[in-house]
């Protein structure tokens, strides 16, 4: 959680780790964020602050360290598990692919504020909406007609794609936090390249 790395924090203790990278598509971490806190800055998301770590790794290793894509992480779970694996050189295990529904020891004193939906799962759920999230990237001053189209079009796809949360997450991003969207996705791209491809 990369928002939590202040400017004036010592690094040297990632040195130690292996590090690697989990991104996401940066509209629908603005759209859940905006839910719980509507006022926030890139850098309470972590954004630079992952970018910067990511370039750091890769000086310091001289290579990319693992990255993995949540949309193709949901997409083929075990896939990028055991591509993460291999990278990692530690074993697969099938138990990494599923866990008990219920709250954790582990999950701290944000939990009841952010983890809702992992606390009801027990698994890898699929994504969805992905598309037309991506779609408001860079258009700031939409308006609501165009995110109702944008929902629209969504919707008329079917299957997935229908879930309510992936419309209503669209409708949700004001045209500030769509041109902060945008900006992100700059960081999101950078990224993206490195991620790790599916063992099949």
């Amino acid at each position: 959680m990369t928002q939590h790395l202040l400017p004036d924090m010592d690094l040297a203790f990632t040195a130690h780790l292996r590090n690697c990278f989990l991104i996401r598509e940066p509209g629908r971490i603005l759209a859940s964020y905006a839910k719980v806190r509507p006022q926030f800055t890139l850098e309470e998301l972590g954004f630079p602050q992952q970018f910067e770590l990511f370039k750091r790794e890769c000086d310091r290793l001289g290579v990319p360290p693992p990255v993995l894509d949540a949309s193709t992480t949901l997409s083929d779970p075990e896939g990028v598990l055991r591509a993460l694996c291999d990278a990692l050189a530690i074993p697969f295990e099938d138990n990494m692919l599923s866990w008990p529904a219920g709250p954790r020891a582990s999950d701290g004193v944000w939990a009841p504020y952010w983890y809702t939906r992992v606390l009801a799962s027990h698994g890898f759920d699929s994504p969805s909406g992905q598309e037309a999230l991506s779609k408001g990237l860079g258009r700031p001053g939409l308006n609501a007609k165009e995110l109702d189209a944008d929902a629209k079009e969504l919707n008329a796809k079917g299957s997935d794609a229908q879930r309510p949360d992936a419309a209503d997450a669209l409708k949700t991003l004001t045209a500030g936090q769509c041109a902060m969207a945008a900006r992100a996705d700059a960081f999101y791209q950078e990224l993206r390249p490195f991620a790790l491809t599916p063992v099949t």
